[in-house]
């Protein structure tokens, strides 16, 4: 399974072709996956943009997609993330800290346009 960030749902929703291609290559060997922090991230530009048709294919997408949510074991990872991250000064924002936590407790690669960003944490697999 890989598990989508935003960024790559948001260029996949543009129409993205590099995205898009990049997401049916991994699709033909994975399932997919997000998580509730990227869903909500996606969905609230979605609803912010207002375009019934975007969300309409957006809220279609997501419900296509495994949803990883947030329990008392990705709840530890991210206490551990954030530990390291702030003792190294390289926070990265708590939601992203909770997405790299989902990732690692749920042992995921992340598929992220963000690479130099949750490159941070060094135990996440990232695409």
């Amino acid at each position: 399974m890989v598990v989508i960030d935003t960024d790559a749902l948001i260029e996949f929703s543009k129409g993205n072709a590099k995205i898009a291609e990049k997401i049916k290559q991994l699709q033909a060997v994975e399932q997919l996956a997000t998580t509730v922090f990227n869903a909500e991230e996606f969905f609230y530009g979605l609803l912010k943009k207002g375009r019934e048709e975007e969300i309409a294919q957006g809220y279609s997408m997501l419900q296509k997609i495994k949803n990883y949510g947030y329990t008392q074991k990705e709840t530890e990872a991210v206490i551990k993330i954030k530990l390291e991250l702030e003792k190294e000064g390289k926070s990265i924002g708590p939601y992203d800290e909770c997405i790299a936590g989902i990732c690692i407790t749920k042992n995921e690669a992340l598929y992220t346009l963000n690479r130099k960003h949750f490159e941070r944490v060094k135990q996440l697999k990232l695409i």
